[in-house]
């Protein structure tokens, strides 16, 4: 991908110089009022070229945009698998499904914005280069970075706008989802005449975000092309009042036309890019959740170890807390041996820690105290991929082919919260 992306800005380049050129050698012959057939052909083909590498330029960008767009959605992809489940758990199913169509905003208008940026940027330097080669000279130079900051301020702008209707418009999706999916639990418990207030206000604050994005945004969209051609030829007034010639004067036009439509292509790309940008941060934790690696473990360990006794699965002392700093334990002391052949029964009121304690032990969740081992070995020792293993092993196995134990006992559970709730080992018959 770099190397392609370092072809399409090289074919950009090349285009825009052929096209400098071309105007270059039909501009001279026309000043001087000698147009020779030789001119008039050069002219052509030169033009004929920068249509030709205009054509290519776009076809490798295309390319690159497939290839980024494949690699993003891969990497996210392998974000949201490594995402730690608690942070799953802790989000609602409108804040995952706004996340979805912002990856959708960043790959469609991120990667277009990018490469029409690009281009205009390559377009800005050489109009600059044309304009200081013309009648303005350092003062069209002077003005045309003066106006590429006041853009850049307007497009800082229009950031901040397109962050605060994205935020509203999370907010509104969010809240619509979890109604929708609580419909029911809502009606019963909230008056009806309360039904559509957290609704109203929701909407009034996306309402207002739009309205104040929107007029930034025409301004984006037709300030930055207009206000410099007014700009541009307000710079010329001293180069016609002091008689400058009338080639130098073509010149400093031409860098004006040039610059115009550069920024035409800026100010396209640029609210494209800047909302791809506002959406990134919704979707950034995929991206960095991707480099996240489980240990691999010790391969002597994970290669195999033979079992000195029939317990499969052992838990001693096991706390864990969502919040490591300030959140009370939702476990807190809990010891479990499980033997082969052995069926589990958790029981316990909702919120009791029942499908904590099922994630500590399937790994999962790391507890925050005490130790979880799997045949004698713990997650850290095995790693990941060998933990999995053997969990389903051994899952298979306390399912089938074992000798029940002839009595049943129970292994109690001081878990946080009100609930007493016992941890029942039953025998498999």
């Amino acid at each position: 991908m770099l190397r392609r992306g370092a072809i399409f800005l090289a074919a950009s380049a090349s285009q825009i110089a052929l096209g400098v050129l071309a105007w270059w050698l039909i501009g001279a012959g026309a000043l001087d009022g000698d147009v020779q057939p030789g001119w008039l052909i050069a002219w052509v083909l030169l033009s004929l070229s920068a249509l030709f590498v205009q054509l290519f330029a776009s076809f490798t960008g295309g390319l690159l945009t497939i290839d980024v767009a494949a690699l993003l959605k891969q990497r996210l992809l392998c974000g949201a698998l490594r995402l730690d489940p608690a942070s799953i758990r802790a989000r609602g199913s409108g804040e995952l499904l706004a996340m979805v169509s912002e990856s959708e905003a960043v790959e469609t208008a991120g990667l277009g914005g990018a490469l029409g940026a690009i281009v205009a940027l390559v377009q800005l330097a050489s109009a600059a280069a044309v304009l200081a080669a013309g009648a303005g000279g350092g003062l069209h130079v002077a003005l045309l970075l003066g106006w590429t900051l006041a853009v850049a301020l307007l497009g800082r702008r229009f950031a901040r706008e397109r962050a605060a209707w994205t935020r509203a418009r999370f907010a509104s999706t969010s809240g619509f989802v979890e109604h929708v999916v609580g419909h029911r639990t809502r009606v019963a418990q909230q008056a009806s005449q309360l039904h559509h207030v957290e609704e109203d206000a929701a909407l009034e604050r996306y309402h207002g975000a739009s309205r104040r994005m929107d007029s930034v945004g025409d301004l984006l969209a037709s300030l930055p092309a207009r206000g410099w051609l007014a700009l541009g030829l307000l710079g010329l007034v001293p180069a016609v009042l002091g008689g400058v010639g009338v080639g130098p004067r073509v010149v400093a036009t031409g860098g004006i036309l040039q610059a115009q439509a550069a920024f035409a292509t800026l100010a396209t790309s640029l609210g494209a890019l800047l909302s791809a940008a506002v959406s990134w941060r919704s979707i950034a934790r995929l991206f960095v959740a991707a480099e996240r690696r489980e240990p691999t473990g010790i391969p002597q360990a994970v290669l195999g170890r033979p079992a000195t006794s029939g317990v499969v699965l052992e838990a001693r002392g096991v706390s864990f807390r969502y919040d490591a700093e300030r959140g009370e334990p939702v476990l807190r002391g809990c010891d479990l041996v499980l033997s082969k052949g052995d069926r589990l029964l958790l029981e316990g009121r909702s919120g009791g820690g029942k499908s904590t304690l099922a994630a500590v032990l399937s790994g999962l969740h790391a507890p925050s105290s005490g130790l979880v081992l799997l045949r004698g070995l713990d997650r850290r020792t095995l790693g990941g991929a060998a933990w999995r293993s053997r969990d389903l092993r051994a899952a298979s196995s306390s399912m089938h082919g074992a000798t029940p134990p002839s009595a049943a006992h129970t292994v109690r559970s001081r878990d946080a919260g009100a609930t007493r709730g016992a941890l029942r080992r039953r025998c498999a018959g």
